[in-house]
């Protein structure tokens, strides 16, 4: 946690799932998310954890 921000369930699936299948295209299609939606979920982690994910 930083600050009062905390990473959510929803954010910590997304990004789970971009990792398992490596693809924005692919994992807006299994979570049945936007491809933006998902973009903005990864790059609020990305901030929360400081900068780059894995």
């Amino acid at each position: 946690m930083i600050g009062n921000e905390n990473i959510s369930f929803d954010m910590l699936n997304v990004f789970i799932k971009v990792s398992e299948t490596k693809s924005i295209n692919q994992s807006s299609k299994v979570l049945l998310l936007t491809q933006p939606a998902i973009s903005k979920k990864n790059s609020s982690i990305r901030k929360l954890r400081g900068g780059t994910t894995v």
